[in-house]
């Protein structure tokens, strides 16, 4: 649960005839990361490469009749078709079978649209006159029709005009964000100087009898709007192709996929000389049942697997990551931080908790948090039924659970400290509700269940502190940080042990800890007090830390100078000066939490500024409905621009301040090959 997934290697041995199967089959698990072990990538052999080549020119032939027909692999429908996947052959089989039916027909309506479109574009710019009767050649002069790229059309119309010496007609326009067409006019004697030119730029010139045969055009008079009927009948030739086979293109190609993956990943096992290929790869030892039960089914119960020690460094052990699918945006961002290491722990259960609550402080609003609460609902369930909005929004729903949790963390801590969209119970600023049915039922709760930070006169009580509100607030930004920064360490304590660094684990950790609250006891005891033993004032006394040596020395000096001698010890000098930046960056890290006061105090401010104005001028013009405006405006505002800063300063926080104690982030990730089957069924798994 707090520690990646145990990996082990997996030895599979297997007939050679079964390994495409069991490939595939494991791909299929998503349960295994293949890897070459031993050091013998096998070279290919020639029934392979064969088999790799006949695929690659299956792909580009697939993915170009895709590219032409449109065909969207995310809004086309969810159907599948049924593939014989028992050999190779078949599938190929299947692939040749209907591209025979359409790739000819689809290449030459798509050709002739593409024609079209050019001609229709050129009789426009021509204002009605037709092209044939410029094309056609005379005794003394000719003209040439064609397409260039649009980056080419300058240079070329001056080499045109210097070989011609400006005796010619040279006129183009843009036909898309690529192309452009040309027409040239000139005298039969510059004709094949310009020609050799034009070829030199990849000139495609318009034939026009080509284009219109078969159509009821004539070369005489191309209308305008024939040439639109006729384009017209090309699209809806394309549309029936669509219509009727873009589904299996789209599942040959994902077939294909499949196939050409299974042969890359082949290239790292191993062929042995009694006709057998032996797989290597990590996998979780939870896999281990699964895994046998693959091989036996798809070998025949021939196939042979094992679990063996590894011989790969520890750092080329792959983490693998395993939570519930409501911690994958957590997980996300620890893994954003860096991949923990196959025996580090993983905070991502810790942060389940660490970072609504750091969140709901800087955004405590119980509408705002609301708000998000709900927008973050309907994330959810636009993330289980897989609807993509936009790019922006896409993001919000991939982290609809983080950001569901950390909604209903600010409306409790909006409750707390008594805020409702930006409006601050409590406060000496806080206004009459205007007359509407929301401010009356505001009014009667005044949901303040501990203080208002906003409130300008009286004193909170917080532990041995007797504060303004505010710095109530500062004090408990601290104590969250100094309780966050302490969890680091018992971590890294913890983790020291568990991996027998005993030195290690009492020098750094243990000391920092002792160190951390020996500081803050020294200080918490050197704060002015009133008659009652109460801290009244949150200032540091210098003289009062200095009063008492032996509990500065003790709680202070000791922890620092053993830390220092155990890393000079482990490290040498550089060790040493190590401890003293680690025992600076624990005054850094804690004085960074008070970013938990700013983030509150700039959404109080934000909210104010917004929020007064409309309540005032409702109330002065007998409208109080314009407080509901200001609240409205008060949450779009306020809710994106600060809601972001709080995200982000949050994380800070984390990977900062927190991580820095204890994580390291620098593993590798678990990469299993896998099979996403979007439009296919296999059928006919198994070789008899």
């Amino acid at each position: 649960m707090f520690f990646p997934s145990k990996m082990q290697i997996g030895k599979i041995t297997v007939p050679n005839k079964y390994s495409r199967n069991v490939t595939n089959a494991l791909q299929e698990f998503c349960c295994m990361e293949f890897v070459d072990v031993e050091h013998k990538v096998h070279a290919a052999t020639t029934e392979e490469r064969e088999q790799k080549d006949r695929i690659n020119d299956y792909l580009n032939r697939l993915s170009k009749l895709i590219m032409i027909l449109d065909l969207d692999r995310e809004e086309f429908p969810k159907k599948k078709v049924e593939i014989d996947v028992s050999s190779l052959e078949n599938v190929f089989e299947f692939t040749k079978n209907f591209l025979g039916k359409i790739e000819s027909s689809t290449l030459s309506y798509y050709e002739k649209l593409d024609k079209l479109e050019k001609i229709i574009g050129l009789v426009k710019h021509l204002g009605g006159i037709s092209p044939t009767e410029l094309s056609q050649e005379g005794e003394y002069f000719s003209t040439l029709i064609g397409t260039v790229e649009n980056e080419d059309a300058l240079e070329i119309e001056w080499k045109v005009h210097e070989v011609t010496e400006n005796i010619c007609f040279f006129d183009s326009y843009q036909l898309d964000e690529y192309e452009r067409v040309v027409v040239i006019y000139t005298m039969n004697k510059h004709s094949d100087a310009i020609k050799r030119i034009l070829r030199v730029y990849g000139f495609r010139e318009l034939n026009f009898s080509d284009i219109i045969a078969g159509s009821e055009l004539s070369l005489q008079s191309l209308d305008p709007e024939a040439l639109k009927r006729e384009k017209k009948e090309c699209e809806k030739q394309l549309t029936e192709i669509n219509e009727q086979y873009g589904l299996q293109l789209l599942a040959a190609e994902e077939q294909l996929t499949v196939e050409k993956n299974g042969l890359d990943v082949s290239t790292l096992f191993r062929r042995t000389p009694y006709g057998t290929t032996v797989m290597f790869g990590w996998l979780s030892k939870s896999q281990r049942k699964k895994v046998g039960k693959i091989v036996s089914e798809h070998t025949n119960n021939t196939g042979e697997f094992e679990f063996q020690e590894s011989k790969l460094k520890k750092e080329e052990t792959p983490t693998n990551l395993e939570h519930k699918k409501f911690f994958g945006p957590l997980m996300s961002l620890v893994t954003g931080y860096g991949t923990p290491l196959h025996h580090e722990l993983d905070p991502t259960l810790f942060m389940f908790i660490t970072f609504p609550l750091i969140f709901g402080l800087m955004f405590a609003d119980v509408g705002h948090g609301g708000v998000l609460a709900f927008l973050s609902a309907l994330a959810l369930i636009a993330k289980r039924r897989k609807i993509s909005v936009n790019e922006f929004v896409d993001y919000f729903i991939k982290g609809s659970e983080l950001m569901l949790l950390c909604g209903i963390s600010s409306v409790f801590f909006g409750f707390v400290f008594g805020s409702v969209f930006g409006d601050h119970f409590g406060s000496v600023h806080h206004p009459a509700h205007p007359a509407t049915p929301l401010g009356y039922i505001l009014q009667e709760i005044n949901p303040v269940f501990w203080f208002s930070p906003m409130e300008g006169h009286g004193t909170v009580t917080f532990l041995a502190f007797q504060l303004a509100p505010l710095m109530t607030l500062l004090v408990l930004s601290f104590f969250v940080g100094a309780l966050q920064i302490t969890l680091g360490l018992i971590i890294r304590f913890s983790l020291a042990l568990r991996r027998g660094h005993f030195l290690e684990a009492i020098t750094v950790p243990l000391m920092l800890i002792w160190l951390y609250w020996g500081a803050l006891w020294v200080v918490y005891n050197a704060m002015p007090r009133n008659a009652e033993g109460y801290i009244t004032r949150f200032s540091i006394n210098i003289n009062g830390i200095m009063a008492d040596p032996t509990q500065l020395g003790i709680l202070a000096i000791i922890p620092l100078v053993i830390m220092m001698l155990g890393l000079l010890m482990m490290h040498g000098g550089e060790g040493a000066m190590e401890g003293l930046e680690y025992a600076l960056a624990l005054l850094s890290n804690t004085i960074s939490y008070g970013r938990i006061l700013a983030l509150n105090a700039v959404h109080a401010v934000l909210s104010v500024l917004i929020l007064a104005p409309f309540i005032d001028i409702g109330l002065s013009v007998g409208v109080p409905s314009l407080w509901i405006v200001g609240i409205l405006l008060n949450t779009v505002l306020v809710g994106l621009l600060e809601g972001l800063l709080a995200f982000v300063h949050t994380l800070r926080l984390h990977w900062v301040e927190w991580f820095s104690k204890f994580y390291s982030g620098t593993g590798k990730g678990f990469v299993p090959t896998t099979i996403e089957r979007q439009f296919t069924t296999p059928i006919s798994r198994t070789i008899a």
